[in-house]
């Protein structure tokens, strides 16, 4: 059985156990804002009240995702954009499978590290590009740091380095490279492979990476990270003081 269901800039398709979630926002570059997470976020529970195990996350356009959305007012509480969408990814009880065809900049580097598997194409890049309006990307670190080193992590923030995919893949950011044209074929199989798995495996293997960005000291770093933040947008007037 199949169900499709599109809403504008998030596109909606559930296939027996696979759900397809995909990012379509592409005037803005699928840049997160409240109302696109929120749009994020109900695609993500229609994919599990709809019966899917699995759900491919992916964008339409030239660019996966261009990060928050700095046209409104920048948030630092649960309901800032990227975390709804983080809670999101976390709480549905799917297991998520990330194909990235593009660039991903900024916060959109949280739903690679969010992502249990990640296959990115060849012409895919990640980058933090805050330093050129002042930012040190703190919250984004938090979130990376439980996949790479931190002194690697810290470099990425502090020198707006470009990772290509083969870099990133080197550096763990991204589960496998496929030929720019391959990625159908790839989540085709890879979709096989963990639909022949039982509900309790898979369950347990969607848990296991999740309990990184439920500890404890994920949360008091992350919070740390939140508080510096808030100092470094504050003293750059993207919060009020």
């Amino acid at each position: 059985m199949s169900t499709t269901m599109d809403d504008a800039d998030v596109l909606f398709e559930v296939s027996g156990p696979v759900a397809t979630i995909t990012l379509a926002r592409a005037a803005r570059r699928n840049a997160i804002g409240s109302a696109f997470a929120a749009r994020i976020a109900d695609a993500f529970a229609r994919a599990a009240g709809a019966g899917a195990r699995i759900t491919i996350l992916r964008s339409a356009g030239p660019v996966f995702c261009a990060g928050v959305d700095l046209t409104e007012p920048v948030r630092l509480d649960a309901s800032s954009p990227e975390l709804v969408v983080a809670e999101a990814l976390l709480g549905s009880g799917l297991y998520v499978v990330t194909a990235v065809e593009g660039p991903v900049l900024a916060g959109g580097l949280l739903l690679i590290a969010l992502s249990p598997v990640v296959i990115a194409s060849e012409s895919a890049s990640l980058w933090l590009p805050e330093r050129s309006i002042g930012i040190f990307p703190s919250r984004v670190l938090a979130y990376l740091e439980e996949i790479v080193p931190a002194r690697r992590a810290h470099g990425l923030g502090l020198t707006e380095e470009r990772l290509d995919a083969r870099h990133a893949h080197e550096l763990g950011l991204v589960t496998e490279v496929v030929g720019d044209g391959e990625m159908e074929a790839r989540l085709a199989a890879t979709t096989a492979e963990l639909t022949e798995a039982s509900p309790a495996f898979l369950a347990a293997a969607r848990d296991t990476w999740a309990a990184r960005f439920r500890s404890a000291s994920f949360r008091e770093r992350r919070d740390a990270y939140d508080r510096i933040l808030a100092d470094n947008l504050s003293r750059t007037q993207l919060l009020p003081r």
